[in-house]
């Protein structure tokens, strides 16, 4: 039996920052090489985000899991979508380490909680000032779920901007906590966590298409489509439809 119970990486911004300044986080900063691992395929998810749009998570895997993506590498794909906007981007490790061999947390959010005095909507324009864009947490019980005026989940659209964009929300009046995304625990039998994973967020809005321009534009009924050349030849793609 699994029991999953989500857990997070208790004062880890504290500790993420001091290991960067240690050096120890070198694989959120150093230069971008490319790798060209084999991959077994593409999921894409997507969730509304505040002020505006939706947020697209590309996420895979390699063929191998045994392969590890190496400090600073990326994994280049390609995307096209239906309207003819074009855009590409790099994936990264879904779980990032504070350490080599410390706890890891997640490359790409984190979560927020305010106090009484703060509806952490309101904390939507500042953050999309910076490049990050809040989705709403619901809170679930028996008896339903439903929104929660003080918890958000902040996304980032690059690992280097993780810890900065933590720093400066945690520093806003009437932040209570602001923490990174570890694992999930779990009692009994417990899965191992998935370090081959890749993952990039992709900010999706609904305004005139601008090829290139790193925003992906469709509307509803639009298709977009994410590909990539595997270096044994063909193509792997993943495909998601705006609803």
């Amino acid at each position: 039996m699994v029991l999953w119970l989500r857990t997070r990486v208790r004062a880890a911004v504290a500790l993420a920052v001091a290991a960067v300044a240690a050096g120890a986080c070198a694989d959120l900063f150093g230069p971008s090489r490319y790798a060209r691992p084999e991959l077994a395929g593409f999921d894409l998810s997507a969730v509304a985000v505040l002020p505006r749009g939706i947020v697209l998570t590309i996420v895979s895997h390699p063929a191998d899991t045994s392969f590890r993506l190496q400090y600073g590498q990326r994994v280049h794909v390609e995307i096209a979508v239906s309207n003819g906007d074009r855009e590409s981007s790099d994936l990264y490790r879904s779980w990032c380490p504070v350490r080599e061999r410390g706890a890891h947390f997640r490359c790409f959010d984190f979560t927020v909680s305010t106090g009484d005095s703060l509806n952490v909507w309101n904390l939507a324009p500042g953050l999309a000032s910076v490049g990050a864009r809040l989705h709403d947490l619901g809170v679930c019980s028996a008896s339903g779920c439903w929104s929660d005026p003080h918890l958000g989940n902040v996304i980032v659209f690059s690992p280097d901007d993780l810890i900065p964009v933590a720093k400066i929300t945690g520093a806003t009046p009437g932040v209570l906590l602001v923490e990174l995304n570890g694992p999930y625990a779990c009692v009994d039998v417990c899965p191992p966590l998935p370090e081959w994973d890749l993952e990039r967020p992709v900010f999706v809005d609904s305004g005139a298409v601008v090829p290139h321009d790193g925003t992906v534009q469709m509307r509803s009924g639009d298709t977009v489509m994410v590909s990539y050349a595997q270096p044994s030849g063909g193509t792997v793609t993943g495909r998601w439809v705006a609803p």
